[in-house]
């Protein structure tokens, strides 16, 4: 999964869970701790241009050395 951007939904199926957004969250948590193991998980809204829904898509972005980063499109 290194260097792909995944949505909530795609990522259930790939990890084989049914809740992706709290594994995301707890890796945020442990990251901004600096809890081993931890992870700056990035995301930006999408929006589906045929049906107007919104959704995110998330990442692990590893040139991010700092919390808080960021990815412009």
């Amino acid at each position: 999964m290194e260097g792909g951007r995944f949505t909530a939904i795609e990522l259930n199926r790939l990890a084989n869970t049914g809740d992706a957004r709290k594994i995301i969250s707890q890796l945020r948590a442990d990251f901004q701790n600096g809890i081993a193991g931890g992870a700056d998980v990035q995301d930006i809204w999408r929006t589906n241009p045929k049906t107007k829904s919104h959704y995110k898509v998330y990442w692990i972005s590893q040139h991010l050395t700092t919390k808080g980063g960021h990815y412009e499109e």
